[in-house]
């Protein structure tokens, strides 16, 4: 039987190129196995965090650069909120930590965290967790996995290649430079039949915010077809796309056509003052170019208003959306980073 807590990997796996170590030592436990290279005579052990270290693997996880595992969360075998949480520790110190989970909006892929301390990798810390982490895995899910990490992070791009992970999509994410003149439909004239409202405009009790809450799911789902989404119902679309706390309500646009939200495009609050993001934005996904169309228009408005009013727009789209992939062509990023995701196992 697995034992996270006793299992023990070693620190550097050799292969041909590690010319100088004649033999492998290993001696089997009962729950530990220990395998020391002759020229490195140490060892690592993975086990589950202990409640009393949660404060020193935070530290760990600050520390690195995209690690947003928290490993307090205590471990789950309910398959729709599956997880398990590894550290590697060496040295009493911990090195690396790795977490399985099932996402709970996109359940149909495993999630694989592994992160290991810049001075300790290429030495088979993170192939040990990722192994353990799938080991963990409950016999009979058959789920493929999902991993992610920078571009411009050459030993994480390394890492997920070398162990059959393929990129499967890619997301931008940055601030949008307003020093430039933008030219996204900024002079599009309002299309015959389409009104635009904001959510200012709206009363809190009007019925149409459900159904701008159904446009936003519907766009969603469209968006994520290379990770489908589970089931939103709409009680749950509106925490999710309309939440009161996220919202800045005079730049909540609808284009309305018939009494039906057409198209919608947002900014949202963020913590730091003057500073919020771009929401989501999109069209009726069964209109085809004219609902873009819209969209892109109410986009153009958002971020014009935002640049009267001073603030900085953080941006962030995957590139399978068609009206926010059309912000990085036209306005230039700054900070822009690329956050790329990773599948293996796909049927």
């Amino acid at each position: 039987m697995f034992r996270p807590d006793l299992a023990v990997k070693h620190l550097r796996r050799c292969d041909e190129r590690c010319l100088d170590c004649a033999r492998h030592e290993v001696e089997p436990g009962d729950d530990i196995t220990w395998i020391s290279c002759q020229i490195f005579r140490k060892f690592m052990i993975i086990r589950t965090p202990k409640q009393s270290e949660h404060a020193r693997a935070k530290n760990f996880v600050d520390s690195i650069d995209g690690c947003s595992i928290d490993a307090s969360i205590p471990d789950c075998n309910d398959p729709e909120r599956f997880r398990r949480t590894l550290v590697a520790e060496s040295r009493d110190q911990i090195v690396g930590v790795g977490a399985i989970s099932c996402n709970w909006l996109h359940p149909a892929r495993l999630t694989l965290d592994v992160f290991v301390a810049p001075d300790d990798r290429r030495e088979g810390i993170g192939t040990a967790l990722l192994d353990q982490l799938v080991a963990a895995i409950p016999s009979g899910d058959a789920r493929s996995l999902k991993a992610a990490g920078w571009s411009d992070d050459e030993a994480s791009v390394a890492f997920w290649r070398n162990h059959r992970f393929t990129p499967i999509m890619r997301t931008d994410i940055g601030t949008l430079d307003d020093t430039q003149a933008s030219s996204i439909a900024t002079i599009e004239v309002i299309p015959d039949g389409i009104a635009i409202v904001s959510g200012e405009q709206i009363p809190l009790s009007d019925s149409l915010w459900d159904d701008i809450a159904h446009l936003h799911e519907r766009i969603y789902r469209a968006n994520h077809e290379w990770s489908p989404p589970r089931s939103i119902d709409l009680s749950l679309a509106r925490r999710i796309f309309l939440d009161p706390d996220d919202l800045i309500p005079d730049v909540q646009l609808v284009a309305m056509r018939n009494g039906a939200p057409f198209a919608v495009a947002s900014l949202r609050a963020l913590t730091s003052d003057g500073a919020c993001e771009l929401g989501w934005a999109g069209g009726n996904p069964g209109s085809g170019e004219e609902g873009f169309r819209a969209a892109r228009m109410l986009v153009a408005r958002c971020l014009t208003l935002a640049r009267e009013r001073g603030w900085t727009v953080d941006f962030e789209a995957d590139r399978s959306d068609p009206v926010l992939r059309g912000v990085v062509e036209e306005w230039s990023l700054t900070d822009h980073r690329i956050w790329v995701n990773y599948s293996r196992g796909e049927p």
